[in-house]
């Protein structure tokens, strides 16, 4: 940091040039000419060394003089011509030049309008001429995020035209909705005497962020402004509107007395369902050519219980579940603050409820007994019970809301602010949980069989029906999403933010969290040095 310190004290105290020379200049420093010029050769020139008497080298300055009998030597390039300050003129070749609304190459004379394009030039220029001077008061619209590299300084504060030092000329550098309006990557960079704004985001559960610096880099705001707007509520979960699958009804009864052999009762009903025990029916009694008809089967994996067959009495039929299956577990509260990147600010999901349970089968009806008719024929047989319905589906949880944050350093960046301002917008509301699905109904038990002549057989009776599948259980409920956190300055572990002068750094309100399966929580503005650090006040540092 021992570079940036030296830049500021450079503009309000004239100190720390010996730091600045070695830095900026290869040892010439300002008022230091060049090597003693040949006795007899005078001086002159725009960055020459005036001369002096018997060939010694003279001070720097704009314009060198010629001396008695000897010129100066090529004189150091003065630091405060190419940084903006009372009654500094910007030189021709300190950098690339912007004004809105100019078409040429991004010289001094002829000025560009493309940002982007002349920060991506003063990139590749040497040292101490990686600069960036826009002049005027406009603002600067950018289409998408502009990132400077290697250490690029973008500086207002100028006159169009002249070129020369002029506060009243705050220039914005406006960036777009729903990503960070600058990216500073790779180096050591300075913004002076301008303002960055990013808007209010627009896509639902999107962030607004002034700059992002990335571990590569560090960041000195002077004289400057960085606000960011309102990040945007959350997404609400869709919810379901429909049921969950019902499950499959049990098999028919076959009819009795018809003189052919019954086989048996009719099969349960079965059921896979995604995430939960698959579900089968108990089978229908068979018929018999005895005194008394078949017994039904259970539902499986203890369902509905049997029908008994008929005997002295009636047969009876399968019976159902008693009650609805297990509803599953509403989904756990987010806590996490999200994640932050180079890409900008993401909030963590909560996930969806769980999935309830699928219902149970219904029992199988029981059979009935021999046929008048004949002894060897066969009575009808009972219905198989019905599968269980599928547990409903998890309701998922909102989606979390956009941040505000003014200044976000990623792990290893570091920020200094002199006389500056960071302000932070509101963070968005969380979206709202959705309930889980609706389990689905179970299947119906299947038909009894009938006697197949009820006049030659008026003494025996029906079998039963199987029993209707049991209810799935309801999905559990989705969470609110956590409401967007905001932070003049965000930083991620290690970054280190200091202050000197003057500076004024705000933030508005956290996003609320949005309804669902319990209160979801507010956005953060707490300081920390685990995980994500926010930092509400902007100072402070966390090593």
């Amino acid at each position: 940091m021992k570079l940036r310190t030296c830049i500021l004290a450079a503009l309000t105290l004239s100190a720390c040039y010996g730091d600045v020379c070695v830095e900026f200049f290869d040892g010439k420093c300002p008022s230091e000419g060049g090597a003693a010029g040949t006795a007899g050769t005078g001086g002159g020139g725009n960055n020459q060394g005036g001369g002096g008497d018997g060939g010694i080298g003279g001070s720097g300055g704009n314009a060198g003089g010629g001396g008695n009998s000897g010129g100066g030597g090529e004189g150091g390039m003065t630091p405060t011509q190419c940084i903006p300050a009372e009654g500094v003129t910007i030189g021709a070749d300190c950098g690339v030049f912007v004004e809105s609304g100019a078409d040429g190459n991004g010289q001094q004379a002829t000025p560009t309008a493309n940002l982007q394009n002349a920060v991506t030039a003063a990139s590749a220029n040497g040292g101490e001429f990686r600069n960036v001077y826009i002049c005027g008061s406009d603002s600067l619209a950018q289409t998408a995020s502009l990132v400077v590299v290697n250490g690029v300084n973008i500086y207002g504060g100028l006159n169009c035209g002249t070129w020369d030092y002029n506060e009243v000329n705050v220039p914005t550098i406006q960036g777009p909705a729903d990503v960070p309006a600058v990216l500073v990557q790779n180096g050591s960079s300075t913004m002076q005497g301008l303002t960055v704004s990013a808007p209010n985001a627009g896509a639902l559960g999107a962030s607004s962020i002034g700059i992002i610096v990335d571990g590569s880099a560090d960041l000195s705001l002077v004289s400057a402004s960085v606000t960011s707007g309102n990040g945007q509520a959350g997404v609400d979960a869709e919810p379901f509107t429909m049921m969950a699958t019902a499950g499959d009804a049990g098999d028919n009864g076959q009819p009795g007395c018809t003189g052919t052999m019954v086989l048996g009762g009719g099969s349960g009903g079965e059921r896979n369902c995604v995430g939960s025990s698959p579900s089968a029916g108990g089978p229908g009694g068979g018929g018999t050519n005895g005194t008394s008809g078949g017994p039904g089967g259970p539902g499986e994996d203890s369902g509905g219980m049997a029908g008994s067959g008929q005997g002295v009495g009636s047969c009876s039929s399968g019976l159902s579940p008693v009650g609805a299956a297990a509803a599953g577990l509403n989904a756990a509260q987010e806590t996490a603050l999200g994640d932050l990147t180079i890409s900008g600010y993401s909030q963590s999901s909560p996930g969806a409820g769980e999935v309830g349970a699928g219902g149970k089968g219904g029992g199988g009806g029981g059979g009935g007994k021999e046929c008048v008719i004949a002894m060897d024929v066969v009575g009808p047989s009972g219905g198989g019970g019905g599968s269980g319905g599928c547990g409903g589906a998890g309701g998922p949880s909102g989606g979390g809301g956009g941040a505000s944050f003014g200044v976000v350093l990623l792990a290893g960046a570091e920020l200094s602010i002199s006389d500056s301002t960071i302000a932070a917008g509101s963070g968005g509301g969380g979206g709202a949980g959705a309930p889980g699905q609706e389990g689905g109904n179970g299947g119906a038990g299947g038909v009894q069989g009938l006697v197949a002549n009820p006049v030659t057989n008026p003494n025996n009776s029906a079998a039963c029906a199987g029993g209707i599948g049991g209810k799935g259980g309801d999905g559990g409920d989705g969470s609110g999403g956590v409401g967007g956190p905001v932070a003049a300055v965000a930083a991620v572990a290690t970054g280190v933010v200091t202050q000197t002068r003057t500076n004024d750094l705000s933030a508005g309100t956290p996003g609320s969290g949005g309804p669902g399966a319990g209160a979801a929580p507010m956005g953060a503005t707490a300081q920390s040095c685990e995980g994500v650090m926010l930092l509400a006040s902007g100072t402070g540092t966390c090593e």
